[in-house]
């Protein structure tokens, strides 16, 4: 893992225009892949850099990238924004561990506890150093994300998001439902589940995180890397 994470710096250290990242997070801890992530997040936004990034499962790309292509045997099959081929993906290949992986601002602080606002819906967990006004980069689990019928239930749960059904795709003897609730989030519930609730496309949720299920970093100061503006091409 500190392997890769050198490579990728000392990439960065070229000033490149084009960055090719094959399997970037993997080998990482949980925490550091956080941190990586966010770096990238913001090399995103660097004018005259472009990246190609391989992936071969579905946690935590989906920020990053404009455009999608999809590969099998060998050749690319179908080409699209990310959101719209997720479930062709899904579909083709074993899906490993799907995660959530959202960009927005801290909104109000309350000891370790903060409050970050993502597409008009906002999430508490605990965010030790981080002050209102600060981007952030916030990761969930689906399978740490539950979903109820019920509109208004009562729970321990600090985040309660009412939603709607956007896709249920199969994932083995389970079931990824993503749930558009502002910001899409993806929850992982078997077949009995999804059969007991009468889940499909277009019904109205409601997803339940615990704070404690949410992780987050800062979107700026900190992955310990440096990047400079890339200087004309020799």
């Amino acid at each position: 893992g500190q392997a890769r994470l050198v490579a990728v710096g000392r990439a960065l250290l070229a000033h490149p225009r084009l960055l090719l990242l094959d399997e970037p997070l993997t080998g990482l801890d949980p925490a550091l892949r956080r941190r990586v992530l966010a770096y990238l997040l913001r090399l995103r936004n660097t004018p005259d850099l472009r990246a190609l990034l391989v992936r071969h499962d579905f946690s935590g790309f989906l920020p990053l990238a404009d455009d999608m292509a999809v590969l099998r045997g060998g050749s690319v099959r179908e080409t699209g924004p990310p959101a719209s081929l997720m479930g062709a993906a899904l579909a083709d290949a074993a899906a490993g561990r799907v995660e959530t992986t959202l960009v927005g601002r801290v909104t109000d602080v309350s000891g370790h506890d903060a409050a970050v606002d993502l597409d008009g819906a906002t999430l508490s967990l605990s965010f030790p150093g981080r002050k209102p006004g600060a981007d952030a980069v916030i990761t969930v689990a689906a399978e740490d994300v539950l979903l109820t019928v019920d509109p208004a239930p009562r729970t321990s749960a600090r985040n309660v998001l009412a939603g709607t059904v956007a896709e249920l795709q199969p994932a083995g003897s389970h079931w990824l439902v993503l749930v558009d609730a502002g910001p899409r989030i993806w929850a992982e519930i078997t077949d009995a589940a999804r059969v007991d609730l009468g889940l499909e496309a277009g019904s109205a949720v409601t997803l339940l995180i615990k704070a404690s299920a949410l992780r987050g970093v800062g979107l700026s100061g900190g992955a310990g890397l440096a990047y400079r503006e890339p200087g004309p091409v020799r």
